[in-house]
Formats: C-alpha cells, sequence, structure tokens
C-alpha cells in the first residue's frame, strides 16, 4: 500500500460503496420504521434502530471491495462505513446535544469499517492465489 491516491475509476468506485454503505443500514431502516416495527430511540436514530439484514449487506460490500480491487482490498470495507461519521458530525454541528458519547460511535464506525476490511483483504487473497493458480497451469 504504498500508493494510497485513487485514480478516476477507484475513486467513483469508492464513492458508489460510500452510498451503498449508507444504504445498506439506511433502507431497511427506512422500511422497518415505515412498517410500524420500531419503537423509541430505534425509531429516532439510524444506528439504534440498525436491522439485522444490514450486516450481511454490509459484509458483501467487504467482499466486493477485495475481489474488485485485490491490490486495494481497503477501499471497501473503508468508503461503505465513509458516510457515518461524515453524517455524524454534520449532526453535532446542528445539535449540540446530539452523539454526546461520539468517541465510542466513531470506535464502532471504526470497528464496523475494520470488519470488512479484513473481509476485503481475505477476498483478494482468494482472487489472487486462484490467479495464479490458474495461470501456473498455462
Amino acid at each position: 500500500m504504498t500508493n494510497i491516491i485513487l485514480n478516476r475509476r477507484e475513486q467513483f468506485v469508492a464513492l458508489a460503496f460510500a452510498v451503498a454503505g449508507y444504504m445498506a443500514v439506511w433502507l431497511p431502516w427506512k422500511l422497518a420504521l415505515n412498517a410500524g416495527i420500531l419503537e423509541g430511540s430505534a425509531a429516532d436514530n439510524l444506528i439504534d434502530g440498525l436491522q439485522m439484514i444490514s450486516l450481511p449487506l454490509m459484509l458483501i460490500l467487504g467482499i466486493a471491495g477485495g475481489a474488485l480491487f485485490p491490490k486495494r482490498f481497503w477501499i471497501g470495507g473503508l468508503f461503505a462505513w465513509s458516510l457515518f461519521p461524515v453524517m455524524a458530525i454534520f449532526e453535532m454541528i446542528l445539535g449540540s446535544t446530539s452523539h454526546s458519547i461520539w468517541p465510542i460511535e466513531f470506535m464502532l464506525y471504526g470497528v464496523g469499517a475494520g470488519v470488512l476490511i479484513v473481509a476485503g483483504w481475505f477476498t483478494s487473497f482468494v482472487v489472487t492465489t486462484i490467479k495464479s493458480m490458474m495461470s501456473s497451469r498455462d
């Protein structure tokens, strides 16, 4: 990882991963909210109302990042979680009472990104191994 500057294609895909990561959490929450399943703080807050389907969806993004960019496997995992701290910072600026335990919140975002980066690494390892096996057969 000596060169971390992304080219145009990687920037576009990173932006797509950021939007897809946010949608993987927001859309199931919004659907549960509209169905009347959520109550209390889960109805008020996206993270409190996190749905179980969001976790495999995010994992798929980490795996896809490793498959698309084996040499830069971290793109999918890092960018899938990237909008959450950005949104939290905007919410903290707008309302000083929100995100009162933001250090813990940001650590959890980092853990989530870390899990997806590991999934991306594992996928890139598998993809690279398969490619090298296929090329050695020739």
